[in-house]
């Protein structure tokens, strides 16, 4: 009788990806996941989860899902999912390094082609905003002045497609050219 409880639990953890993950062939819903894999730690599985959504999105053509793959690579290397927090190597940790930041801005770059080539304009937001971030840590001042400048035009641009969106804003913050002129002042981005 002991079989039976045992064969419904297989059949209940087959339809998932891994233990609280619900399987999926969406690549927008698998990178999602990674990014909750990789926020509670689970580094090589959010890893899986964003080879698994590349695979998918590459086999059907869709740009856009390639984009947010991309995107999701981005996140993964500029959190420090190096491999090294896999690997436990002594002496080494899982942060992101320069070499982390290096692959996180190629994967964000690659991302923002494919979101302006099909106006998504406030993906190409986001990612533009994630770049700077990246280049302030690395002291790259005027690239991140630069991306900065580039969020602010694309989500002008995803405003004007789709006046009715919300932004979600920092407490203190009201409005989305306020956050940008505020994180321009913390960098010290020369004034316009």
């Amino acid at each position: 009788m002991l079989r039976l409880p045992v064969l419904l639990l297989a059949a209940v953890l087959a339809g998932c990806s891994a233990v609280g993950v619900i399987a999926s062939s969406d690549p927008r819903v698998k990178v999602g996941q990674a990014e909750e894999m990789q926020r509670q730690g689970r580094i090589f599985r959010a890893k899986q989860l964003l080879d698994e959504a590349a695979v998918i999105a590459q086999k059907d053509g869709n740009e856009v899902s390639t984009a947010e793959v991309y995107r999701g690579y981005g996140l993964f290397y500029r959190d420090g999912g190096s491999g090294e927090a896999i690997l436990a190597m002594p002496g080494r940790s899982g942060t992101a390094t320069g070499e982390g930041f290096a692959k996180a801005q190629d994967y964000f770059a690659q991302a923002a082609v494919l979101f302006e080539k099909h106006k998504v304009y406030d993906r190409l937001s986001n990612v533009h905003f994630l770049m700077a971030q990246i280049s302030n840590r690395t002291n790259d001042k005027a690239a991140a002045c630069a991306s900065l400048d580039q969020s602010l035009v694309a989500n002008r641009q995803a405003m004007a497609a789709h006046p009715d969106r919300k932004i979600v804003l920092l407490p203190g913050i009201g409005s989305f050219e306020e956050g940008i002129t505020r994180a321009k002042s913390e960098i010290g981005c020369p004034a316009a």
